[in-house]
């Protein structure tokens, strides 16, 4: 019997990097070559924006897409920059394939990624995606901040994200939308309709649209083995800035009611909003020692948590300490973006029609 064709679009959104854009559209096509020379009857076809000026980027990718064989591919020119939920937006108006692929420009997938993908039970999901992992000779920086992200010290439910597979990791397995991300991420063109990711913030919009999947019915699932490799911010200052925007996209969305919110999620901004009371505490009898007490308590955590992830590699103790001196700067970071969403919300609502009563 003839087996029936996967058809999947692979939608990549790319501006300013052009030399990692090739690399992750060069990476798709040698997977989809070995998928098919495995057997599989695969139909891929790439659909690639730049958004916003960047004409060495278009170059590069037409060119790119020009000379792959048994993949059509297409490179759309948005000299006008959007929000990336609205590029893809853009992208999927008129594809029609059985499948969706996300994958990020400054990510690449392995060979065996449409191999591995293919191995699930795909009937059963709305959507299946997999970890995003440190690219192999990345600096002690990125290979340190690859690692806290894959902690729950650091991330809480979302560590799966970014967690490689361990011995004994089952092939898939039922998960929420904390446990997806867009640069890896598979889902059923029917489960998308039309326009699914908000277009208001450039971060988090794939857990708007997947909590809408999972609310209306759809198996959303985790596969340990899909790998992407993702590249991490290079300094402290852009990785701050990195987790500064998740907070602040899961405080606008999870106040609008569009995703949830968890007790996790106030931990830090609570936290930072208890900076504030710091020298009153000190003005206290035993303030000094209780907040030494207190920062002990969280470095000895800091450093267990650090332990459990930094298992082997190379300059294992240097990423070690790179790595306790990460998680302050994700959960401050995340609290400060997360009051930051928060007030944006409230700013928009106060300006809102009605508001104070201004229409009555």
């Amino acid at each position: 019997m003839r087996v029936a064709i996967v058809r999947v679009a692979v939608i990549v959104v790319s501006h300013g990097r052009t030399d990692w854009l090739e690399r992750c559209l060069l990476s798709v096509a040698r997977a989809v070559e070995i998928a098919k020379g495995s057997g599989a009857n695969l139909n891929v076809k790439l659909r690639v924006m730049i958004n916003g000026e960047d004409e060495p980027s278009f170059v590069r990718a037409s060119e790119v897409c020009g000379h792959l064989e048994g993949i059509q591919a297409d490179v759309v020119y948005r000299r006008i920059v959007t929000t990336p939920g609205n590029a893809r937006n853009e992208l999927l108006r008129n594809e029609t394939a059985e499948w969706i692929c996300f994958v990020d420009d400054d990510a690449f997938v392995p060979e065996n990624y449409f191999v591995r993908w293919l191995l699930n039970d795909l009937a059963s999901f709305a959507a299946i995606g997999g970890p995003n992992l440190t690219p192999p000779g990345a600096t002690a920086f990125a290979e340190a901040a690859g690692l806290a992200l894959s902690s729950q010290w650091a991330t809480y439910l979302s560590f799966r994200r970014y967690r490689a597979m361990r011995q004994g990791s089952p092939a898939s397995m039922r998960c929420g939308e904390e446990s997806l991300i867009l640069c890896n991420l598979f889902v059923r063109r029917t489960a998308l309709g039309r326009d699914p990711f908000p277009s208001e913030l450039s971060c988090g919009e794939e857990n708007v649209m997947l909590e809408r999947i999972a609310a209306s019915g759809g198996h959303l699932s985790h596969d340990p083995g899909l790998v992407v490799f993702h590249e991490r911010r290079g300094d402290p200052r852009a990785f701050m800035r990195q987790v500064f925007f998740y907070g602040r996209s899961r405080a606008y969305f999870g106040i609008q009611g569009s995703v949830r919110l968890r007790l996790a999620h106030l931990l830090p901004p609570l936290a930072c909003g208890g900076l504030v009371g710091i020298p009153g505490v000190l003005l206290l009898p035993s303030g000094a020692i209780g907040l030494g007490l207190t920062g002990l308590l969280y470095l000895s955590l800091s450093v267990v948590a650090a332990l459990s992830v930094c298992r082997s590699g190379r300059n294992r103790f240097g990423v070690l300490v790179r790595c306790v001196g990460l998680f302050p700067m994700i959960h401050f970071s995340y609290g400060a973006g997360f009051l930051a969403g928060g007030l944006q919300v409230a700013r928009e609502r106060m300006a809102s029609p009605g508001y104070f009563g201004q229409n009555g």
